[in-house]
């Protein structure tokens, strides 16, 4: 009786050719993905930039922007106007300032702010300044503990067009319903090209940290 032996292939090793074809594919690969995910971001933004979201709010947001001894510049100006625009148009019923102060500056950023929609006929019970906050991370922390403190949900922010997309992202990381209503006409509304780069920059540093801060706790 024959006995038959099976015999096996060797394994074909893969050559230097084919090891840089597949090293090619991952890297075009990964540049295909970073390219649609700055893109995109830069896409969101760009949209976001002239959607003026009226929603009723429990308070409409005044991000602070350069203010000198108590005066606003003319951009925080134009966000405050915008602003006192959405009060009077019944969007909310209150207006949130927000901003600390540079070291010798007399004023915070809240403070001028404040007195600006009170000198425009706004009652002062309507007001809350909130004189904390560096950059809107800061800012948005702060305004996050007066709304749990007085049990706000929603709340209709107001800055430039192109700042309004990476705000709203981040109350919504606070767990608020958030919407948006840019200024869209005078100083600071133009969404340029740096203006953009630097906003999809700051939008995908905050979610990557983000990211990482929900992965730490779910580590405990």
């Amino acid at each position: 009786m024959a006995v038959s032996t099976l015999t096996t292939k060797p394994k074909k090793e893969m050559t230097k050719k084919e090891m840089f074809k597949w090293i090619r594919r991952i890297i075009s690969g990964f540049i295909s993905f970073v390219l649609i995910v700055l893109l995109g971001t830069a896409g969101f933004i760009y949209l976001q930039s002239s959607k003026d979201e009226r929603t009723p709010s429990d308070a409409v947001i005044v991000l602070g922007a350069a203010q000198f001894d108590g005066t606003p510049t003319e951009v925080f100006a134009n966000r405050l106007d915008h602003a006192y625009e959405l009060i009077e148009a019944g969007v909310a019923p209150r207006v949130i300032t927000v901003g600390g102060k540079q070291p010798g500056d007399r004023f915070t950023e809240a403070q001028s702010g404040k007195s600006y929609l009170i000198k425009k006929g706004l009652k002062r019970s309507k007001i809350f300044a909130v004189p904390m906050g560096s950059d809107t991370y800061e800012s948005i922390a702060a305004i996050a503990l007066l709304m749990k403190m007085k049990n706000w949900q929603a709340v209709t922010l107001v800055s430039d067009p192109a700042h309004v997309a990476r705000s709203k992202i981040i109350m919504q990381a606070f767990g608020f319903d958030a919407y948006s209503s840019p200024t869209q006409s005078g100083p600071g509304t133009e969404v340029t090209i740096d203006y953009l780069i630097r906003e999809t920059g700051g939008t995908l540093q905050f979610l990557f940290l983000n990211t990482i801060g929900l992965a730490d706790d779910l580590l405990g």
